[in-house]
């Protein structure tokens, strides 16, 4: 066994030449479609579709489709044009959307949200006496709130009829108070969508829309699925 300082000595040399060998290698996209390759090519073996993107340096350095978008007529996924439901990342152009109005002024995420919803005649009462806050939504400690009928995805969101607002009011209620519980809630930043929409006087399509899709140039991405962008979407 080598006496230690010698020992020492060999492993500070050593080092430098390990960590040089572990230096990544420039991304280039033949790179990065091997291994988007190696994990999705079996999509439309599996019934499946993705479009996998990467980003780098502000320009789309590879971008590809995998899988069919329309399995019945054979189309493959365009990753320029086959739209994908986003699902709960809405949350976040939903928190977005509302933060832009709190700095515009026209909410104020302190407030009981009832003094918004009342624009639309709709009113949230439940049995605690905190007010329902959008800085308490934002943040998921509003309590937890549930739908008094599972709620349910229509195709097309423009078939889902809005209901009447006594029956938002009467339907959606508080089920802990703000503060106690910190939990992933849909129904939850639903309500801050609503709030948005109420406060602003816009739908939240266009909120999203105006205030963040067109800004970023994202022109084909959109809220929901219109019937007539509905041949567009994979599967």
């Amino acid at each position: 066994m080598p006496p230690r300082p010698l020992l020492a000595g060999l492993l500070a040399l050593a080092a430098p030449a390990a960590l040089a060998a572990q230096e990544p290698r420039p991304l280039t996209s033949p790179a990065a479609e091997a291994v988007a390759d190696r994990y999705f090519s079996v999509a439309r073996e599996a019934g499946g579709a993705a479009v996998v993107a990467v980003v780098k340096d502000g320009q789309i350095l590879f971008s590809k489709g995998y899988g069919l978008a329309n399995p019945k007529a054979g189309t493959q996924v365009d990753p320029a044009t086959t739209l994908f439901r986003i699902g709960s990342v809405t949350k976040v152009f939903t928190a977005i959307a509302a933060l832009q109005l709190i700095d515009r002024g026209v909410i104020d995420p302190a407030v009981d949200v009832n003094r918004y919803l009342a624009s639309i005649g709709v009113r949230i009462a439940d049995e605690y006496a905190e007010p329902v806050t959008i800085r308490d939504l934002l943040v998921v400690r509003a309590g937890r709130f549930d739908w008094t009928y599972s709620y349910y995805y229509p195709l097309h969101d423009d078939d889902h009829l809005r209901l009447p607002p006594d029956e938002v009011g009467r339907r959606f209620w508080r089920t802990a108070p703000p503060g106690d519980v910190q939990a992933y809630d849909n129904n939850g930043l639903g309500l801050v969508g609503l709030v948005s929409e109420a406060a602003a006087g816009k739908s939240y399509r266009d909120l999203v829309r105006t205030g963040i899709l067109e800004p970023l140039g994202m022109t084909r991405s959109v809220v929901g699925v219109p019937k007539s962008r509905a041949p567009e979407m994979a599967g």
